[in-house]
């Protein structure tokens, strides 16, 4: 259990709380890295956006103004990390995805279900718009509105993006046991 919170935690940043910006790091880093993987398939690619968002996250902290969406506010400059990776692989010509294994640990390989596998998966196969809402939603529990927030739409086009993302997993389920 975690002694302060993401917001605690935000407000001493915005004081220049080292001590706060370590456990903010160390708190999110996992998951923050799972979501660069997946939507970038490459652990150098994840980890250089990982090291580059907290970077611009940490310089820019005093900037925000509702310490209590500091996650999404995170999340918001990952994404926009990965999508600029992604234009730069397409502006190289680099676009071969290097797929990896399952960034987990090895406690979590033992404790996820086949079908737990089968579903992250098939999620992983979704386009990315599809995946990162889903992700957001049901790994970081994440409400419609904090993710509006750190993707940049509306709340409505979150509602839109999940709905479309459950019935295109929904299918390749379907396909997946047929």
């Amino acid at each position: 259990m975690h002694s302060n919170s993401d917001e605690q935690l935000a407000i001493r940043m915005q004081r220049d709380d080292l001590v706060a910006s370590a456990e903010f790091y160390s708190r999110h880093k996992g998951d923050v890295f799972q979501f660069c993987v997946r939507l970038l398939h490459n652990t150098q690619d994840a980890e250089d956006a990982l090291q580059s968002a907290f970077l611009k996250f940490l310089h820019s902290v005093h900037s925000l103004r509702s310490p209590s969406t500091v996650k999404a506010w995170l999340y918001a400059i990952v994404r926009n990390e990965v999508y600029s990776s992604l234009r730069k692989r397409r502006s190289n010509g680099s676009l071969d995805e290097v797929e990896v294994p399952g960034a987990e640990t090895p406690h979590e390989t033992f404790v996820r279900s086949e079908d737990i596998e089968v579903v992250q998966r098939l999620m992983q196969e979704l386009k990315p718009e599809y995946y990162e809402v889903l992700f957001l939603l049901e790994y970081e529990s994440m409400s419609y509105a904090e993710i509006s927030e750190a993707i940049g739409v509306s709340v409505a086009a979150v509602e839109a993006r999940i709905f479309r993302a459950r019935k295109e997993l929904s299918q390749k389920l379907l396909d997946y046991t047929h």
